[in-house]
């Protein structure tokens, strides 16, 4: 090949690399407008009394445990939150969306992990999904109520605990594993630890007074095998997961693995015990486990055609 055929052919590559990175950037820019515009819808709905199904039962249930059990009623409005428009939950999906649209970068891997974000943060704020997630912090305060206050979405209380035993029925069970409420620290000789976040500790002393819940089920080898349903871990991690707290936990089960042959993945299998999660759950790009990993150019098409955002969520099959 000639000189000047080759510098051709290298100008040629290099128009090509360009203009398929500024077709993810100019894809990502568009995403990111309909995600903020789903987020804006979202908080509108939760703004009303009985704008979403499992947003109303939260609040209410929420003010029932203060009834029932006054010494939790901190507790309970602390849940109650993740109903709000200005709730952890959603502050965790705005921030998310905003360090995608501030962040820069010419890197092809990384727009495409730009583009597989802003699309699971626009269908995180789905308001079906949102709907479905909820179901967690519904289904603790239930438990919280000793069975006065129903589930939503899930088995019974009771059931849970034939199928996974009675330590994991112990309320808040469900939300450990789920960094929007603690984190996976190194134990002492190794592997680690739930230890829940500041605004979460009354979980400790609630799983603590259930006898049955010795602090071996705080330890993620033994929880990974034993770890009941929940909606986070069995149909909503990766759209309600940031890209370095997700790195983090597969990291942390990489060490678990390499340290013990009979370590199976807290995620190898879904757990069964939900009721039926909205078509939005179940379908979408950040419904299959394998969608972080995947290019983006896989299923970018289907995926800005799922535009609209609906505003109804059906209401849930419930259990005590």
């Amino acid at each position: 090949m000639s000189k000047h055929w080759f510098v051709l052919f290298v100008l040629i590559s290099l128009s090509a690399c360009v203009s398929k990175e500024a077709g993810l950037q100019s894809e990502i820019d568009q995403e990111v407008k309909v995600a903020t515009q789903a987020l804006k819808s979202l908080k509108s709905i939760l703004d009303l009394p009985n704008g979403m199904t499992n947003a109303a039962i939260l609040r209410s249930h929420a003010k029932q445990i203060g009834q029932i059990k006054p010494s939790l009623s901190e507790a309970g409005q602390t849940l109650a939150q993740n109903a709000s428009p200005t709730g952890p939950m959603v502050r965790s999906l705005e921030q998310r969306l905003a360090k995608v649209a501030s962040t820069k970068t010419q890197s092809l891997q990384a727009l495409q992990e730009q583009l597989i974000e802003v699309i699971a943060v626009k269908e995180a704020a789905h308001p079906d999904v949102f709907n479905d997630a909820l179901a967690d912090s519904v289904n603790v305060l239930a438990d919280l109520s000793d069975g006065q206050l129903s589930r939503v979405q899930a088995i019974s209380r009771r059931e849970q605990a034939a199928r996974y035993g009675a330590a994991y029925a112990a309320p808040g069970a469900q939300l450990i594993g789920n960094p929007q409420y603690g984190s996976w620290e190194q134990a002492p000789g190794g592997g680690f630890i739930w230890t829940w976040f500041a605004a979460y500790w009354f979980f400790d002393e609630v799983l603590d007074l259930d006898d049955v819940f010795e602090r071996k089920h705080y330890r993620y080898g033994h929880w990974s095998r034993h770890r009941p349903y929940s909606y986070y871990h069995d149909h909503g991690r990766y759209r309600y997961t940031s890209p370095s707290v997700l790195k983090q936990q597969n990291r942390q089960d990489r060490v678990m693995a390499a340290s013990s042959q009979r370590h199976r993945s807290p995620y190898a299998k879904t757990r069964q015990g939900g009721g039926t999660v909205s078509l939005a759950s179940r379908t979408g790009t950040q419904a299959r486990p394998s969608a972080r990993s995947r290019s983006p150019y896989a299923f970018s098409n289907s995926s800005s055609s799922r535009r609209g955002v609906s505003r109804t969520s059906r209401g849930p099959r419930s259990g005590k």
